[in-house]
C-alpha cells in the first residue's frame, strides 16, 4: 500500500538507506564536476554543457533531499546523516 500523506511517507522512510543513497548521489555529483572541469580544460564545450546540466539537476535533487531530511528531523523523525566523504579524510 502506498501512503499519500506526507507524515506517513516520513514515518515509512528508511532514513539509513536514504542517507546511503544521498552519499552515492554526492559521489556522482563530484564525479560529474571533475568530468566537467576536464571537458572545459580540453575544450569540449558541448560535453561540458551536458555534464553541467546533469550536475545542476542532481544537485537540486540533493538540496531538496537535505531540506526534506531537515524538516523531518525537526518533526521528530529518526533521520540519519552520514559524514561527507571529504570530512572522513580529515585526521
Amino acid at each position: 500500500m502506498t501512503r499519500t500523506d506526507i507524515s506517513g511517507v516520513l514515518t515509512d522512510t528508511d532514513w539509513t538507506l536514504l542517507a546511503q543513497q544521498k552519499l552515492q548521489l554526492v559521489l556522482v555529483i563530484d564525479d560529474l564536476e571533475k568530468r566537467c572541469d576536464a571537458a572545459m580544460t580540453d575544450g569540449r564545450a558541448g560535453e561540458r554543457e551536458v555534464l553541467s546540466t546533469w550536475m545542476e539537476a542532481l544537485s537540486g535533487i540533493l538540496y531538496w533531499m537535505d531540506a526534506l531530511q531537515d524538516a523531518a528531523q525537526a518533526e521528530g523523525h529518526p533521520t540519519v546523516f552520514l559524514i561527507d566523504p571529504e570530512e572522513e579524510d580529515v585526521p
